[in-house]
């Protein structure tokens, strides 16, 4: 059962939430008549201020009310504003303060207000007698329909949560984002802003801002997802399944970023059907890495679903189209989504097979090796840095022995069991290198300082 008290300190007018209380006391005394009379009370008064606060914002509409409400309330003029209550939930629906469902729900609530207030609309001796279930019924969907909710109307909400995606002061702020466009907005608009989200998400539509482009967009919008998702699964799964649903009809290009951007989502593979799920696989397949440039960005976030349990089981074409990629190419691919399953992959980035120079040392190792660090079990460390020291153009690059230091830093997971691994390469480093121990910036002293040797 829901918790009353806990809902009423999340009135968000201050000046409404002495009411709402007060109808909540006179539930829990017994008084049903009350709470139904101070429960409208509450949301007219709750509903007239957001009508005035959106008639200052300048929604037209709204500011002809507000202008009759300050009118009224100038000359006390007690049938005018009979006549604002009377239109108050046509008025809230229109400007999307209320759906359909909740002005139904509220009107309910005004016409047993009216019975309990006026006995005289029933016979003498037939008085309207409400039980307390039927109180405590309207309190709570007042509270869910109006009172928790700030003034905002449900197209402002959307519209708002749309412009901030695409400004370029975007940050992705996981507390704003939820609060402001999930949290805090009602059921009806909370469906809205991620159907919308799905749709850029999944299906770049035309008419995205640009700059910063469908694209960018699409990935903010995806991130969002995410973040919903956590919240409410169901919900996000549902609309993404209406947006999947059309992805099959995309350009290659979109279905690429699409796939990309959201198969690290268990809710969009649930909404992939086998058919789709084998045109995905035939994608996969199909891509090919650019001459002495590599896979493109979009191409290799597509393949670093490899490292996911759920994508790679789904599109065997993920772990096939790996395994076929050049080794500067699969760097590229783990250093979208580096994770234990590439672990094993590190060594022979290191190989002088694709290590064959000391710049390409240094890339490779801070495109792969260094993401995947928090990653590394002893076994594959202890790897790693023997493939290190036997190649000399990894041992020599001007870079490593600063990677080497941000490598032990970046392993801490480790500590109780790699003393003996980092002194084995410093061992190793310095014996091949020549020099007094110590005295060459190759014997990597820093690490040697970081694990006291």
């Amino acid at each position: 059962m829901l918790d009353l008290e806990e809902i009423l300190g999340r009135v968000w007018n201050p000046d409404v939430r002495p009411l709402a209380a007060e109808a909540y006391r006179s539930y829990t005394t017994g008084s049903a008549r009350a709470c139904i009379i101070l429960t409208w009370g509450a949301v007219a008064a709750d509903l007239i201020d957001k009508l005035q606060r959106l008639g200052e914002d300048g929604e037209g509409t709204a500011k002809d009310i507000a202008q009759k409400i300050d009118a009224a309330r100038a000359k006390s003029d007690v049938k005018a504003m009979q006549d604002v209550e009377a239109a108050l939930l046509e008025n809230a629906q229109m400007l999307e303060l209320l759906d359909f469902v909740e002005a139904r729900d509220l009107q309910r609530l005004r016409e047993d207000r009216h019975l309990c207030a006026h006995p005289s609309l029933r016979p003498l001796g037939d008085f309207y007698a409400p039980s307390l279930e039927l109180a405590r019924a309207h309190l709570v969907g007042a509270l869910q329909a109006v009172l928790i909710h700030p003034p905002s109307q449900g197209r402002n909400v959307v519209d708002r949560f749309t412009g901030h995606v695409a400004d370029a002061a975007f940050t992705g702020n996981e507390e704003y984002l939820t609060h402001t466009f999930f949290d805090q907005v009602k059921p009806t608009v909370r469906r809205r802003i991620v159907d919308v989200a799905a749709k850029v998400a999944c299906l770049e539509p035309d008419g995205l801002p640009d700059p910063p482009g469908a694209s960018k967009v699409a990935d903010r919008m995806a991130d969002c997802l995410r973040l919903f998702a956590a919240r409410d699964r169901t919900l996000v799964a549902t609309h993404l399944k209406k947006a999947v649903s059309r992805l099959g009809d995309k350009p290659r290009a979109v279905q690429i970023r699409s796939v990309g951007r959201l198969g690290y989502l268990d809710v969009f593979w649930s909404a992939v059907t086998p058919p789709l799920r084998g045109q995905l696989g035939g994608l996969v397949a199909s891509i090919q890495s650019r001459p002495d440039m590599g896979l493109s960005d979009i191409q290799s976030r597509l393949l670093s679903l490899v490292g996911l349990d759920q994508p790679r089981k789904l599109l065997p074409e993920l772990e096939t189209k790996f395994a076929e990629l050049d080794l500067f190419d699969r760097a590229l691919v783990i250093n979208k989504r580096p994770g234990k399953y590439f672990t094993g992959r590190l060594p022979p980035l290191l190989e002088k097979e694709a290590a064959h120079n000391f710049r390409m040392a240094e890339l490779l190792t801070r495109l792969a090796v260094l993401p995947c660090a928090p990653h590394l079990d002893e076994h594959t460390l202890a790897t790693l840095l023997e493939t290190w020291t036997a190649n000399d153009q990894c041992l020599y690059a001007s870079e490593m022995p600063q990677n080497a230091l941000t490598l032990y830093r970046t392993t801490q997971h480790l500590r109780l069991v790699d003393e003996s691994i980092w002194k084995d390469f410093i061992t190793r480093a310095r014996s091949l290198v020549p020099g007094h121990e110590g005295s060459s910036a190759y014997h990597y002293n820093e690490v040697a300082e970081a694990i006291g040797m």
